[in-house]
């Protein structure tokens, strides 16, 4: 049975785990849209400008997400998944996240609310990501390509952390980073079986909330001054 968290043997994967410690070193076929921008240079180029950075990091995570969770299901659904009878989480960790039920609902947030809504969002998963890149980084069997695929999508989520305090000052809400936010208590199950169903879980939400992060940042770049093609 395989174990998503038990390996002893330094590996491929190991040592790949050790790049998401060092930030930077990692490169990425998005690097270029992906860059994170210093004060002196966010405030050089238009703020709509820095959404649609932002948009095109949010894109890639999703897809990166997407993937993940895809190969990781076909992955072990033939094996250990069909014996557990496999089914994704019936709850995601952050379900006390309020986001808008509908497009309607969500028409009627104003900046500041979606810019929560974002900053809340991409804040509550640095940790769960970061946890998921850990335990592909510990698995012994079929990781190398989902630990490389997890450690670009931390680097991105780390940038979209950094992107989203910027765009805050920009519209005269920078209190808003200040602001307590819901964190993910870690909880490590004592068996392979519940591991592995835990990844599949947070590997669902992430995948959902990820969307939402899209949408959302797309609806914030509508609501800036100025802003066209929406």
């Amino acid at each position: 049975m395989f174990d998503v968290q038990s390996s002893r043997q330094i590996s491929a994967p190991g040592l790949l785990l050790m790049i998401v410690l060092v930030p930077g070193i990692w490169t990425t076929e998005s690097e270029a849209i992906s860059e994170p921008l210093g004060h002196k240079q966010s405030q050089q180029i238009s703020l709509s400008d820095h959404c649609d950075r932002l948009i095109g990091l949010s894109i890639r995570v999703h897809a990166l997400s997407n993937d993940i969770f895809n190969d990781f299901s076909e992955y072990y659904k033939h094996g250990q998944g069909h014996a557990m009878g496999w089914k994704a989480g019936s709850r995601c960790p952050n379900s006390s996240v309020a986001t808008p039920n509908n497009k309607e609902q969500a028409q009627k947030l104003s900046v500041g609310e979606v810019l929560n809504l974002v900053t809340a969002l991409v804040g509550y998963w640095h940790e769960p990501v970061r946890y998921l890149v850990a335990q592909f980084g510990n698995s012994s069997v079929g990781s190398g390509h989902l630990l490389r695929r997890s450690v670009e999508m931390d680097e991105q989520m780390r940038r979209l952390a950094q992107g989203m305090p910027k765009v805050a000052e920009r519209v005269g809400l920078a209190d808003l980073a200040a602001q307590q936010r819901q964190r993910w208590t870690e909880e490590s199950p004592g068996d392979a079986c519940s591991r592995t169903l835990q990844v599949h879980s947070l590997l669902s939400c992430f995948r959902r909330d990820s969307h939402k992060i899209v949408s959302f940042l797309k609806l914030l770049r509508c609501r800036l001054p100025h802003a066209v093609s929406c």
